[in-house]
């Protein structure tokens, strides 16, 4: 936009950044900065080919800043929790939080309504299935004490893993947004493929836990054994 202000470009781009229009600083559900659609609640328009590339790149950004800090805390935190059953998988819980309120939600409010709801569910899908997987591996873990040292690497490594390719596929989705693209069907198999994942992740987790299970019983009965020969 010429002629604008950098002070209120920067301004512009945080309300987009925050799904709120530019120019009515209201709530939107498609505020068109990335490809120079009208605003869904006031019907003007707040962009132009630099400034969405600039959105892009402030995503990419923000996105990037003290990603390895928040691992570095999130092993430190499954260090010291993990031991304690469902609290390494609350550290786990957390750390895909902030995933969520740092990248996910201001990328997926840059975005149309239709390749919003792909990628929301793309991303939903495929977050449950490494979070549900390392969840219940850690509660294990701390069930037969255990849990620090498995969840003080398995944490930042799963959220690291998220963090990394979920960004990846965000940007992305933001560039064909920019370029006008529509969702392809290439978008629609990514969220097939992460419902499928989940299924599996669902599978692998209760026989995960019946595994635990059994050989918790195995242990058990072969402790009583041996007591019972000592008496």
């Amino acid at each position: 936009m010429r002629g604008v202000e950098p002070p209120l470009v920067e301004h512009g781009l945080a309300l987009a950044l925050g799904g709120r229009c530019p120019l009515c600083a209201e709530l939107a559900a498609d505020v068109g900065v990335l490809a120079l659609r009208p605003c869904s609640t006031c019907g003007g328009t707040f962009a132009t080919p630099e400034l969405a590339e600039r959105l892009v790149d402030e995503v990419a950004s923000r996105s990037r800043e003290r990603l390895l800090w928040h691992l570095g805390v999130l092993a430190l935190a499954g260090l010291l929790l993990g031991f304690v059953p469902l609290l390494g998988a609350a550290a786990i819980g957390i750390g895909l939080m902030v995933f969520q309120l740092r990248v996910v939600t201001p990328a997926l409010s840059l975005l149309s309504r239709r390749r919003r709801r792909v990628a929301r569910w793309t991303l939903r899908l495929f977050t449950s299935t490494l979070g549900l997987v390392s969840m219940v591996g850690v509660t294990l873990a701390s069930l037969v004490g255990v849990g620090g040292w498995v969840t003080a690497p398995v944490a930042p490594l799963t959220v690291g893993v998220v963090w990394t390719l979920a960004r990846s596929y965000l940007l992305w989705q933001l560039r064909r947004e920019r370029e006008g693209a529509p969702v392809s069907p290439l978008e629609l198999a990514l969220l097939g493929g992460a419902a499928a994942a989940v299924g599996a992740a669902i599978v692998a987790s209760l026989a995960l836990t019946w595994a635990a299970a059994a050989l918790l019983v195995l242990v058990r009965d072969e402790v009583l054994r041996l007591l019972s020969r000592w008496g």
